[in-house]
């Protein structure tokens, strides 16, 4: 089924709690990615359509034209027209006119396993003291994951916060600790801090009191970036992301040691020995990024 989304208007009432969907997804897209959009929703497991709402904010000047399953109800999926480039803009603005329970922020080109939802909604359920549910991130090409798998729930603590943020694995439940943090708009893709959005977001939910819990039994499908091949450009804004959030959220010493200056510089003179010139540019251009980044960031706006 097409549905051509080009001048919606949407109506900012939230819904009474009794009649809020489960969950919000969403996802900021440029309009670039028809095929993997369309991936994402027919991934939506049909027992949660209709208690799942998809706010999709699309970023580009064109209308979004969305090839969809027939049996996907159109009042599921709303879309925010807004050209202004950010994904933490984008983002703030699908927060704004979100209604459900649990907010997610998938990626246009991630989606989910099958027993995902299912297995999110149930931990959240079974336990009213988590707030914040962190996902385990696969390649479904192959199964490799940045992240570890250590069973089923591991209580994250502030400084783990840098290893297991991801913005496509975050499921948070609506509170009163929850309700009134949203995302930096200097942080992500498209802003002058090109990353760690989810970083400094997560963070700032753990110091105001928020349980956040990694599962590795859950599971988000995305692929792995090969990063040596990234232009130099894009490498160094994400990496100026990295060396601001540590900065800005007070990262100890020692993990900002170790995170901006020596693993990357350790990585870069091991390119330049194997010669091996895209994993030295990527990890030269990622330590003098995150050096860059730390060094320009200030709490003022």
């Amino acid at each position: 089924m097409a549905m051509d989304y080009g001048a919606q208007t949407l109506d900012d009432t939230r819904v009474p709690k009794e009649l809020r969907p489960k969950f919000s997804l969403i996802l900021a897209t440029v309009n670039d990615r028809p095929r993997e959009l369309r991936r994402f929703i027919d991934h939506i497991p049909q027992d949660f359509l209709l208690v799942t709402e998809v706010i999709i904010v699309n970023q580009a000047e064109s209308a979004l034209h969305l090839q969809t399953h027939n049996s996907i109800p159109p009042s599921t999926i709303t879309v925010i027209n807004s050209p202004e480039r950010g994904l933490s803009v984008s983002r703030n603005k699908g927060l704004q006119r979100a209604n459900g329970e649990i907010l997610v922020f998938p990626d246009d080109d991630c989606f989910y396993d099958s027993k995902t939802l299912a297995l999110v909604q149930s931990t959240f359920d079974k336990d009213q003291n988590i707030d914040v549910l962190l996902a385990r991130h696969v390649d479904h090409r192959n199964g490799k994951s940045p992240h570890p798998r250590l069973g089923r729930k591991k209580h994250i603590q502030r400084n783990d916060l840098v290893r297991f943020g991801n913005s496509i694995t975050i499921f948070v439940r609506r509170s009163h600790k929850t309700d009134g943090i949203s995302f930096d708009e200097r942080f992500g893709a498209g802003s002058v801090y090109g990353s760690h959005e989810e970083t400094d977001y997560l963070m700032r939910l753990h110091d105001n009191g928020c349980q956040i819990i990694y599962d590795s039994e859950i599971v988000v499908y995305h692929e792995l970036h090969d990063y040596d091949e990234w232009p130099v450009r894009k490498t160094f804004t994400y990496a100026m992301g990295g060396g601001a959030a540590w900065k800005k959220n007070r990262i100890p010493l020692r993990e900002i040691i170790y995170h901006l200056f020596l693993r990357p510089t350790i990585g870069a003179l091991l390119g330049l020995v194997q010669l091996r010139p895209l994993v030295f540019r990527y990890r030269a251009t990622r330590a003098l990024g995150g050096i860059f980044g730390f060094v320009l960031y200030s709490s003022k706006r």
